[in-house]
């Protein structure tokens, strides 16, 4: 198992009430940012397109 620092084990969260709902919360709000950034990349590149 990787133990990198950036993948924490829920370490974080080991002290929450309830930290198995934190630690299956987490990827999901991981995955929801890196959609957004992608479509925020993709809006700036199709605006950069039609107006540069």
């Amino acid at each position: 198992m990787d133990r990198s620092p950036q993948v924490g084990l829920g370490i974080a969260a080991s002290r929450t009430p309830n930290p198995i709902q934190v630690r299956l919360k987490s990827p999901v709000t991981h995955t929801v940012f890196g959609v957004g950034l992608y479509v925020c990349a993709l809006g700036v590149s199709y605006v950069l397109r039609v107006h540069g």
